[in-house]
């Protein structure tokens, strides 16, 4: 049996990676598991607010991700079948001046890649790819220290023990499923979110700018940005479906989009036409975990709250996880107890919020008919910029680690 004395993350994606990479910043050594055999590029874009790209910048990671990332200039929010602008957001220097950090959009896999560069460039971190979770062992261990141990086995057969465990596996998540406790429904919100990624020059002229486009319609919405310096465009279609099968990345027929769509302004229209692969994801709404925690576990990002993507904050909120839970076992050493209690109360209520300013986000966004008239009246009434500075509790949190 192996014995760390250190911190083993399930999971190497956002989350994962930015814990590790925290910890390496801190002195300390971790162990990172992945089941991927080696890193894939798949998914379409991220957005990532200043609350993410302060903590990036930190972490001597945002420049890597700048040489292929974009700063929008705005959002622009529209009627997906008159094309009408109904408000134009600021972001951009806008951002910058009032929180300090940029608003970027990315290409996930390249999000994806500039975390793998840093972490393989620490020694402290151990990146073990093709590494599956087998099993946990709920009883406890004590080693000549006294200090309380976790046991688990992996897919091939090697044990290994281990002072902490984090959960950093995604919404459906190995290490949560071991948890004794755990009365979280997974309650399908009645929806899906279908992404691609096209050519930038296949746009429409009309279309061809550095700007995040936002059209509604009752039912459905579908999100536009330039990632990889104007050279691909990711898109995002969130739409009514029956529940998909479990699962990340399912192939979805273009025809089942376009039929969604059937009355939206041409130009939009032609967007949706340029895309030949979708990939569909349900999107859940699940029950608050009444715990983030059990004995040596804990769970950040997707596994202990994942968040419908109305605020596009799951990113981030996975960034900030890994972060502050990187200082805190830095500042409190291995007593697991007092570690997870001080994380849960700092994450806990700013993570609810989000879910649930996400959740009525979703709602605004897809209302039709009067109630869609009535909103777009409304936000053309009001100043973008005061439309913006009511989620400054979002854009300028920071965390100060002792």
């Amino acid at each position: 049996m192996e014995h760390l004395d250190h911190t083993v993350i399930v999971g190497g994606g956002i989350a994962g990676l930015t814990l590790a990479i925290t910890l390496a910043h801190c002195g300390l050594r971790s162990t990172v598991l992945e089941t991927q055999q080696a890193p894939k590029e798949e998914g379409a874009g991220i957005q990532l607010g200043p609350n993410a790209t302060r903590i990036l910048r930190e972490l001597s990671i945002l420049d890597t991700l700048n040489t292929s990332a974009i700063t929008p200039e705005s959002i622009i929010v529209a009627d997906a079948r008159s094309n009408h602008t109904i408000s134009r957001l600021p972001l951009g220097s806008w951002m910058v001046r009032r929180y300090g950090a940029p608003y970027i959009v990315a290409h996930r896999a390249d999000l994806q890649s500039a975390l793998l560069q840093h972490a393989k460039a620490h020694a402290k971190i151990d990146l073990r790819f093709g590494s599956k979770l087998r099993s946990i062992n709920h009883e406890q261990e004590h080693s000549e220290s006294q200090d309380s141990t976790l046991k688990f086995i992996l897919n091939d057969g090697h044990i290994v023990s281990t002072p902490i465990m984090v959960g950093a596996d995604g919404i459906w998540s190995t290490v949560r499923s071991a948890f004794k406790i755990n009365s979280s429904k997974f309650t399908y919100s009645g929806m899906t979110a279908a992404r691609a990624v096209i050519n930038f020059n296949n746009l429409p002229k009309k279309l061809q700018h550095c700007v995040t486009h936002v059209w509604l319609a009752p039912d459905a919405h579908i999100v536009m940005y330039p990632i990889r310096r104007n050279l691909d465009v990711a898109l995002v279609v969130v739409t009514p479906a029956p529940q998909p099968e479990q699962g990340w990345g399912i192939d979805i027929d273009k025809k089942e989009i376009l039929t969604t769509f059937k009355s939206i302004h041409h130009d939009v229209s032609a967007v949706l036409q340029q895309t030949k692969h979708w990939k569909q994801w349900a999107l859940f709404d699940p029950e608050p975990l009444p715990s983030w925690s059990e004995k040596q576990m804990v769970l950040i990002g997707d596994a202990a709250h994942p968040i419908l993507p109305f605020m596009a904050q799951g990113g981030a909120m996975a960034i900030e996880d890994g972060y502050v839970l990187g200082h805190l076992i830095s500042e409190i050493g291995l007593n697991t107890s007092k570690i997870f209690s001080t994380f849960e109360t700092i994450r806990r209520d700013r993570v609810t919020r989000m879910q649930d300013v996400s959740r009525k986000n979703g709602n605004i966004y897809h209302l039709g008919d009067l109630m869609a008239k009535s909103r777009n009246m409304v936000l053309r009434l009001i100043p973008p910029s005061l439309l913006m500075q009511q989620y400054s509790w979002i854009y300028n949190w920071r965390y100060y680690p002792n």
